[in-house]
């Protein structure tokens, strides 16, 4: 794995792939900060081909089955669920390109919070909630934060909840 990794991933101009990579290394250590939450992570270019899926499963692949680890189609009580489930390991979601503003906004916040949302049993005593403490990977085509600002008129606020870079096609 290493070696393989190093020979695709270790050439000039190839930091944005690197760091989809070790994103998903650096999940894990986010709960070393003592409390709930998250930073969702997003990778930008401005078409397909340029190795942002790859990259993120290469990462996810050092955990498990990225194939089994990666989300593409979802609703967003599945999407918390998963994360709860995850816990302190990286979570991707692959191309966010026609996501909804809405749902991109809830995710970014919702992921900084670091718990799921409150439920009630049926007897009206409150549910257990799953807790996180990790990193979201995205990926896609159109920036996240363009997204943030299209469903609010401040969106500041989520908009410092998420890392955002562009690659360029080399």
């Amino acid at each position: 794995w290493v070696e393989a990794v190093d020979q695709l991933y270790n050439r000039p101009d190839s930091e944005p792939l690197q760091y989809c990579i070790l994103t998903a290394f650096a999940a894990p250590l986010f709960s070393l900060f003592g409390s709930n939450g998250g930073v969702t992570v997003y990778a930008h270019s401005q078409g397909s081909g340029y190795g942002k899926t790859t990259a993120q499963k290469v990462g996810l692949s050092a955990w498990g089955n990225p194939e089994d680890m990666l989300l593409t189609d979802f609703t967003n009580n599945a999407l918390l669920k998963h994360i709860g489930v995850m816990g302190n390991l990286p979570v991707v979601i692959d191309e966010m390109t026609n996501a909804p503003s809405a749902f991109v906004s809830e995710l970014v916040y919702t992921m900084s919070t670091g718990r799921g949302k409150a439920r009630l049993t049926q007897g009206a005593a409150m549910a257990p909630t799953l807790n996180w403490a990790t990193l979201c990977m995205g990926s896609g085509n159109a920036t996240l934060t363009e997204k943030l600002s299209a469903h609010r008129t401040n969106a500041q606020g989520e908009m410092m909840r998420v890392f955002e870079f562009t690659l360029t096609k080399k």
